[in-house]
């Protein structure tokens, strides 16, 4: 039982540790995404709430 029990945290284990290994680095891909279009956003947003509040 033990033995089974130990084998199963450790597949668990190794799949959360690649589950926010993923995670970590789609977090980092996601936010330098952000970064390079985070000017071209800003802009457009600026655009809308100017052409927002001129009506």
């Amino acid at each position: 039982m033990s033995v089974v029990s130990s084998r199963a945290y450790c597949a668990i284990k190794k799949k959360m540790l690649m589950v926010a290994e993923y995670g970590v680095v789609s977090l980092m891909v996601f936010r330098t995404t952000i970064r390079a279009t985070s000017k071209e956003a800003g802009e457009k947003l600026n655009r809308v709430a100017v052409s927002l509040h001129l009506f």
